[in-house]
């Protein structure tokens, strides 16, 4: 199932996209600010993010680049009110794939959505464990066990 990451601080909106892109058949996440969404992206890297550019914590132009730099193939469409040509181009050089002002058609996102999933590369496969000397860590569990010992780890260990 394609997992999509939907990034606002906008309680309403969160609700009404998560119901929407459910209701399309996609698994959805949701974080309301840049730093919950880089910590859910970095421990279930999604197929698709949508972002929106004022977040707290970290900007979203903050948190597009951090991911860009972390996982490249991963599209990120920018969901914001800020329409002015600089505000568009800002979020494009950061790395976003598309942009898309606020408010929006939900026609319009789906196929916008459906269209950056077409055309990103696709995914390698991953191991289910890494195993490295006396440790394993195990990618179905999300755990670390050394030398027969389970270590717990947080989120971000992870």
């Amino acid at each position: 199932m394609t997992r999509i990451l939907v990034v606002d601080d906008d309680p309403a909106i969160l609700t009404g996209l998560e119901a929407l892109l459910t209701q399309e058949g996609f698994e959805v996440e949701v974080a309301v600010d840049g730093r919950a969404a880089l910590d859910r992206f970095r421990v279930h890297p999604p197929d698709l993010v949508l972002l929106d550019l004022l977040l707290p914590e970290i900007s979203g132009l903050e948190v597009c680049a951090a991911m860009r730099r972390e996982q490249a193939r991963v599209p990120v469409l920018m969901l914001t009110a800020k329409g002015d040509e600089e505000d568009k181009v800002m979020g494009l050089e950061q790395g976003a794939d598309d942009y898309i002002v606020k408010p929006f058609g939900t026609r319009e996102l789906l196929a916008r959505i459906r269209v950056a999933l077409r055309r990103r590369p696709p995914r390698p496969p991953r191991p289910d464990s890494y195993n490295l000397g006396g440790l394993l860590l195990d990618c179905t569990r999300h755990e670390l066990v050394a030398d027969g010992s389970r270590i717990p780890l947080t989120a971000r260990e992870f």
